[in-house]
């Protein structure tokens, strides 16, 4: 019979080291995720809805639109680069507790919402937004959605009681 506590606990592993790796090379080294999954940065470099000022006009009145984007950019890709770094070390913090105890309910269900919120901010940006091809997110999107799904044999297995459950062995004295 096969071991789901391991399974679970090697799969959220190699999620969080992903996971790490991918929160690495955003922050240093954001062109070498652009060359493994291309495409997948557009969304973060898009920046035309965050002006950083009111603009001013340039003498001539000409290039305004272009000197307003080459000011927006830097703040947008820091801004977005930023919050999507924080979201994945979060999401692998939450991951790296539920390695540790997989039979926290709590931790458990955290886990599962970190996914969803993943899977979710994958899709709306494939399906809804446009702004990236499904091929530079689609091994986020399976790493999630296989996850998920451990996650619910898991819960489904521990909460029927065909999965043992590892109680920490307390001892009491009676007196």
């Amino acid at each position: 019979m096969m071991d789901w506590e391991v399974v679970l606990r090697v799969w959220l592993l190699v999620v969080v080291v992903y996971n790490a790796a991918g929160a690495l090379l955003l922050q240093f080294r954001p062109e070498a995720l652009a060359h493994l999954f291309p495409g997948a940065l557009s969304s973060v470099s898009h920046s035309d809805h965050l002006p950083v000022d009111g603009g001013d006009e340039d003498a001539a009145g000409k290039n305004k639109d272009k000197k307003k984007r080459q000011r927006r950019e830097p703040m947008a890709v820091g801004v977005m680069r930023r919050v999507l770094i924080s979201w994945i070390w979060t999401f692998a913090a939450v991951r790296l507790l539920l390695a540790y105890d997989p039979y926290n309910p709590p931790l458990l269900l955290a886990t599962a919402v970190t996914f969803v919120i993943w899977l979710a901010w994958n899709y709306s940006e494939i399906c809804v937004a446009r702004t990236v091809p499904f091929r530079a997110l689609a091994f986020g999107v399976a790493m999630g959605t296989i996850s998920l799904v451990l996650l619910a044999v898991f819960a489904c297995l521990s909460h029927c009681g065909t999965q043992p459950i590892s109680v920490p062995n307390h001892h009491h004295t009676i007196i």
